[in-house]
């Protein structure tokens, strides 16, 4: 249990959507680097987002470890991956990519920490016709059916920032790179 005086810790397993970047790459940054914005002091936001990383990289290359290392009772877990996972050396949706966030979830609890999955944020890819382009294939339905069958919390970033970039539309979209790169 989390002492009186101890911060909530919110962490970040993702890729380069989520990831922290450098000042002389600015305007340039992921979500996880502007979450601070949105909570108290009282929430230490420890991003360990990597640019790159698929959920099985992430896992395989030893990057999830400083979350294991660290994580308490009571704290979070924020697990956004899927848009690496669609590279040929990635991992398939309904098999690979599940037992991998599987795991990530399976840890949460039993460091009694809170996960919760984000299905991948929306590419800013626009057809000629002016439509918005997916190119997540099922890895958004394959993380939706996962946190159904395992009752995890589930934010769809996905369909958010599909909502988001079509309001906008392909030009005016634009204005959103400073945060959606």
């Amino acid at each position: 249990m989390n002492q009186v005086n101890e911060r909530i810790q919110l962490f970040i397993a993702g890729d380069s959507t989520a990831a922290n970047y450098p000042a002389h790459q600015a305007p340039m940054a992921g979500w996880g680097q502007l979450l601070n914005r949105f909570f108290s002091e009282n929430v230490e936001i420890r991003n360990e987002a990597r640019c790159g990383r698929s959920s099985k990289s992430f896992i395989l290359e030893g990057h999830v470890s400083r979350i294991w290392e660290n994580i308490r009772p009571n704290d979070y877990l924020l697990i956004q991956f899927g848009h690496n996972d669609e590279k040929p050396q990635g991992t398939d949706p309904f098999s690979t990519y599940q037992e991998y966030l599987t795991r990530y979830i399976e840890e949460a609890r039993n460091k009694y920490a809170f996960p919760v999955q984000l299905t991948p944020v929306q590419r800013r890819f626009f057809e000629q016709n002016g439509q918005l382009k997916q190119t997540h294939g099922e890895y958004s339905a394959a993380m939706k059916q996962l946190a159904q069958r395992m009752e995890v919390l589930l934010l769809d970033l996905c369909r958010r920032t599909e909502a988001l970039f079509e309001s906008y539309g392909p030009e005016r979209q634009k204005l959103l790179l400073p945060i959606f790169h």
